[in-house]
């Protein structure tokens, strides 16, 4: 055993010594049961990377940490970590990540339901770090023209992990409900930052809801199980202006639809064609085996002023209309400033606004109106490192640019 220290260390000594690194950062957890490390905002944030600068630059130039540098600087050092820090991100995708999740005490404890921001999982990222701001010192001190894509990749790496971790103590992400003709100043900050959701902020703009629109796919008719409602089968969509060409089969049954209202309403028992609030899509269809007589009858899916209806069909099997999906959603919006600015825009799902350095997104909207929701939920996310992150990305890019053409210059030599 003792000879298996010896030496330079390969694989499996480095596999070894972070493995116990890792467990020691599980032993942390468990009997701390700090629950997770959370990032401070700004500016302590500012001063943990300052110190990590100035450490990692004493540790660097030290005379006594040489051999520390030099193993953090191997190579079978940085895929053994990577490889780790990979292992601990696939745990986030296997176990459900939040804290709201309900685990087992021990399991909990262990800080298995917040892997990116447990202890082992930052050991190895600050461990990562070091390794990449040595490699960049190292190489910025002999610098020559084939040295430059190599400290631009890794610069770039260092500068989105470092910004992309300490970033999170700023990151907030708040819930605007806007109804009606209100004007709404506050926000709720969102669940997705953990910490302090639930939480009301006033934020440094108003917004109020001027239109919303919903764009729903055409419907489809389904086949359901009775008894608890599950999809047996699906139709294709329907056209409405080409209902006599309609057919649906499942087995021997043939479904044609004679009637459509893509706004229909209950009206004294009677479906009615009716461009009102609450109105859904209804349908007068039929089914015929070829051996029974038709079944006829009135299907829809409903709506917060009418219930849905089936079509029972025989064999436990009944004909529904799934609520139509949305195809698209937006609101036209107007805001207000402090300063006073006052403005409209348009948001719809992944196409943001900005203002004032926050990005609004269309986020949701009251389900059981559907199309005739009055109410629209809007997030707006500010994110103020996000540019540095972006600075890594484009380092990286530079840095692969210029390798290429260094490698062309070393080929002519």
């Amino acid at each position: 055993m003792k000879g298996f220290w010896n030496g330079s260390w390969g694989y499996s000594q480095n596999f070894l010594v972070l493995i116990c690194t890792i467990v020691n950062g599980f032993f942390i957890e468990y009997i701390s049961g700090v629950g997770g490390i959370s990032v401070p905002p700004f500016p302590t944030n500012l001063y943990f990377l300052i110190a990590f600068i100035s450490i990692s630059s004493l540790l660097f130039y030290l005379p006594l940490c040489q051999r520390l540098v030099k193993w953090i600087l191997s190579f079978q050092f940085v895929i053994t970590a990577i490889s780790l820090l990979a292992g601990l991100s696939l745990i986030s995708g296997f176990l459900p990540q939040g804290s709201d999740v309900v685990l087992p005490m021990w399991l909990a404890r262990l800080g298995l339901h917040h892997i990116t921001s447990s202890v082992p999982y930052a050991i190895i990222l600050i461990l990562i770090c070091f390794s990449l701001f040595c490699a960049v010192m190292k190489r910025f001190h002999k610098m020559t023209a084939q040295d430059i894509p190599f400290i631009l990749n890794h610069l770039g790496l260092l500068t989105i992990f470092l910004a992309g971790s300490l970033g999170v103590g700023d990151l907030t992400r708040v819930k605007m409900t806007l109804t009606g003709d209100n004007v709404v100043w506050m926000g709720e900050i969102n669940s997705a930052t953990g910490t302090g959701s639930g939480k009301t902020i006033e934020m440094p703009f108003a917004l109020k809801l001027k239109k919303f629109t919903l764009e729903q796919y055409p419907p489809r008719l389904a086949f359901i199980r009775s008894a608890d409602s599950k999809v047996i089968s699906m139709c294709p969509m329907i056209r409405p202006d080409a209902l006599g060409d309609y057919q649906c089969k499942l087995g021997k049954r043939v479904v044609k639809v004679s009637k459509y209202f893509s706004n229909g309403f209950l009206v004294k028992g009677r479906y009615l064609e009716a461009n009102h609030t609450g109105s859904s899509t209804v349908m007068k269809v039929s089914v015929s085996n070829g051996t029974e007589e038709a079944r006829v009858g009135w299907i829809t899916p409903g709506s917060t002023y009418f219930n849905s209806a089936f079509l029972e069909v025989g064999d436990g099997l009944s004909l529904a209309i799934p609520t139509p999906r949305p195809k698209k959603f937006m609101s036209d919006v107007k805001f207000y400033t402090p300063e006073g600015d006052i403005g409209d825009f348009t948001v719809l799902v992944n196409k943001p606004y900005k203002l004032k350095n926050w990005k609004l997104y269309q986020y949701g909207y009251d389900d059981r109106m559907g199309k005739w929701s009055t109410t629209s939920t809007i997030e707006a996310i500010s994110d103020p490192w996000l540019p540095v992150v972006y600075t890594g990305i484009f380092l990286l890019m530079f840095g692969t640019i210029a390798m290429l053409f260094v490698k062309k210059e070393e080929e002519v030599c």
